[in-house]
């Protein structure tokens, strides 16, 4: 099954409701919210929070702090999703406690939680959450087990685990950091089959000190040069990354890396994506989650095929036929959910009707 979360809707800090944060949300929205004429099995999810919105933690404690702030939070959602048509809602509070929040909020991120899926459940609602993935941030900002009994969903964020602001070259989303990501949530009382794998369809740029000192944890001088498309230094979609040429490529056992001159930048190609994905068939979790699906190559320029990197998700997590699909069990068949999230801010530099045309065509 999949589930398409458009990224990212705000918290208005002064009357604790849900706000757009983009004057052109609310069309988008509505465009997105009609991919379910064609497709009405797809589940159209929407996202509050991201790491700006995490810049302003106190807004969001204050939120939680009591009963009243959350129930006004939770009305405004229940509004929205039902204008709008929506079949699920993904918190993504980057992070409790941290980032000029208060301790208490581990605590009330789960009453939250809970009372979010009270009324989520009279609906027929799906309530998930994006979680950081490092040892400090689970300890400090999660209360694992409850958060595990009461979402639908824990989308584990296994990407951004280096980047160029930590002054050297790394990979956004090395394989062993990302399977012992999965292993840690576990151990502190996740559900694996509530987790969702985090995989990344961009790669971070630097830009490096020596453009001759050019391997793994190399100094650098902080982000690469800004792709076309995304427009951002220090981060680059797969089909900016794939265009490339007269870079040299190298094939870490992590995952690859390249580099031109003084620039360099770590991805995930069809192979290093295929090996993180078959992570979700090995500890039985609950599917995969993309970030973020307009920055796939969805016209096919590079690999001759649209969606390359969501199809190689794909053909891992739907990789059983015959009798032995049929003998699955219950839990083994959720693993076939796909969460694709969608970020606005790239989004909205795209052909929207060649985008919409390559969406239909995966779904089909």
């Amino acid at each position: 099954m999949y589930h398409f979360i458009f990224s990212f809707l705000g918290l208005n800090g002064t009357d604790n409701t849900i706000m757009m944060l983009d004057p052109s949300d609310q069309e988008y929205i509505r465009k997105f919210s009609d991919l379910k004429k064609d497709n009405p099995t797809a589940k159209i999810m929407i996202a509050l929070g991201g790491w700006k919105e995490g810049e302003q933690g106190a807004k969001y404690s204050n939120m939680v702090s009591t009963q009243d702030n959350r129930k006004t939070f939770i009305d405004s959602v229940v509004d929205l999703m039902t204008e709008y048509n929506l079949d699920g809602f993904d918190l993504d509070w980057e992070y409790p406690v941290q980032r000029k929040g208060r301790q208490e909020d581990k605590e009330n991120f789960v009453l939250l939680c809970q009372e979010l899926k009270a009324v989520f459940i009279t609906k027929g609602w799906e309530l998930t959450a994006a979680v950081g993935v490092s040892q400090s941030t689970v300890d400090t900002s999660y209360d694992v087990k409850p958060l595990s009994n009461i979402l639908d969903a824990i989308h584990l964020m296994t990407y951004n685990l280096h980047s160029p602001w930590d002054g050297n070259t790394g990979l956004n989303t090395p394989y062993d950091e990302v399977e012992n990501a999965i292993k840690y949530w576990i151990s502190r009382g996740a559900s694996s089959q509530k987790l969702v794998l985090g995989m990344a369809l961009y790669g971070h740029s630097f830009t490096l000190q020596n453009e001759n000192n050019n391997g793994m944890g190399a100094p650098s001088n902080g982000p690469g040069e800004a792709g076309p498309f995304t427009r951002q230094a220090g981060i680059m979609g797969y089909n900016e990354i794939c265009l490339k040429e007269n870079w040299t490529f190298f094939p870490d056992a992590n995952g690859p890396y390249a580099f031109k001159g003084n620039q360099w930048i770590a991805f995930d190609d069809r192979n290093s994506i295929t090996m993180k994905a078959s992570l979700v068939k090995k500890y039985d979790l609950g599917g995969g989650m993309v970030w973020s699906i307009e920055i796939d190559d969805f016209k096919g320029f590079c690999d001759g095929i649209k969606f390359p990197l969501l199809k190689a998700i794909n053909r891992v997590l739907d990789d059983d036929s015959g009798e032995e699909k049929q003998k699955k069990s219950k839990s083994t068949e959720e693993t076939q959910n796909l969460f694709t999230r969608i970020f606005r801010k790239y989004w909205l530099n795209l052909s929207i009707f060649d985008f919409y045309n390559g969406v239909y065509g995966l779904l089909k």
